[in-house]
C-alpha cells in the first residue's frame, strides 16, 4: 500500500549543520527503501517565504504569499513509499531525522484505480506529415495496384457520392460522382492518403516518395513492380549511401525513390 509521510517542523528550528545532516542521513534511508523496492519519491520543499497559496472566492482567484495557516510547524517535505500495512510505514516514519524534531505525518494514499474506466485516455495531438495524393479519376485503380504489388493495406475509402455534405455544385468533372474522394492506406507498412480530387489531369511533381526497404529482394520486387506500365528514371545501383538506389516514375505518373538503408 502506497503511503505518504509528511514532514512538519519549525523552520527556524535548524542549524545549517544540522539541516544537512538530516539530509544526508534522509537518503540513506531513501536509498536502503529503494533497494528493498519500497521507495517511490521524497523531496524537502523550499522555505515557506517562497510559497505561494492560492483561494477562489466568487469565481476570483485571490493569491496570498506563504502558507494558507499560521502554525508553529510547517510543511518542509515528503516521502511517498509502498509498503505492507500502516505498521511498516510508521516504522519507516518513525526512523526520519525530522521525527524527533518536528512531526511526520502518515496517510495512505487515495487510489483512483476503480475510476480507470470511466476516464477517457487522452487525445493524442502529435503533429504528423501524410502524403496525399491526387489521381485525377485513377485512385481505384492506383490503391489496387498498389494493395497487390506493394503488400498496400486499404484503411478506409469514401466516395464522393457518400459524402455527408453535398459536394459543391460545378466542382466534380462530369462522372467523378462514383470516383474516390478520400482514402487513406499504408504501402509497405507506411500511410498514404488517396483521392480522385477534383481535376482531370493528375498532376505529380517537385517531388518524389522516398521508399525505404530493408533488403536488396525486397527493393528489386518494389522497383520493377512500380516500373511496370511507368519509367525508369535511374536504374538500381549501389550508391556511397546505399547499397541499392533508384528512381522510378510509376504508371499513375508518381515519382518514387526506393532504397535500402547501409547497415
Amino acid at each position: 500500500m502506497k503511503y505518504m509521510l509528511l514532514i512538519y517542523s519549525e523552520e527556524g528550528g535548524w542549524t545549517d549543520q544540522e539541516r544537512e545532516a538530516c539530509m544526508v542521513e534522509s537518503m540513506k534511508i531513501c536509498d536502503e527503501l529503494a533497494s528493498q523496492g519500497k521507495f517511490i519519491d521524497a523531496s524537502p520543499l523550499e522555505s515557506v517565504a517562497t510559497a505561494t497559496s492560492v483561494q477562489i472566492r466568487n469565481g476570483k482567484r485571490i493569491l496570498m504569499d506563504g502558507p494558507f495557516a499560521e502554525t508553529r510547524e510547517q510543511l518542509g517535505g515528503f516521502y511517498i513509499i509502498d509498503v505492507e500495512n500502516l505498521d511498516e510505514a510508521i516504522a519507516i516514519a518513525s526512523r526520519l531525522p525530522p521525527a524527533s524534531r518536528g512531526t511526520v505525518e502518515v496517510r495512505p494514499l487515495f487510489s483512483l484505480e476503480h475510476l480507470r474506466g470511466s476516464i477517457p485516455p487522452p487525445v493524442r495531438t502529435t503533429p504528423s506529415l501524410t502524403p496525399y495524393l491526387f489521381f485525377s479519376g485513377r485512385c481505384d485503380e492506383a490503391i489496387q495496384y498498389y494493395r497487390t504489388h506493394l503488400d498496400g493495406e486499404l484503411q478506409m475509402l469514401m466516395r464522393f457520392s457518400e459524402s455527408p455534405d453535398p459536394v459543391p455544385e460545378g466542382m466534380l468533372p462530369p462522372g467523378f460522382e462514383t470516383k474516390v474522394m478520400h482514402a487513406s492506406m499504408t504501402v509497405a507498412g507506411i500511410p498514404l492518403m488517396l483521392s480522385d480530387g477534383c481535376e482531370e489531369q493528375a498532376q505529380f511533381r517537385g517531388f518524389r516518395l522516398a521508399l525505404t526497404v530493408p533488403d536488396s529482394p525486397t527493393a528489386h520486387r518494389y522497383f520493377a513492380a512500380l516500373a511496370d506500365g511507368g519509367a525508369i528514371d535511374m536504374p538500381l545501383t549501389k550508391t556511397f549511401w546505399s547499397p541499392c538506389y533508384g528512381m522510378v516514375t510509376d504508371r499513375f505518373g508518381v515519382e518514387w525513390m526506393v532504397m535500402v538503408v547501409e547497415n
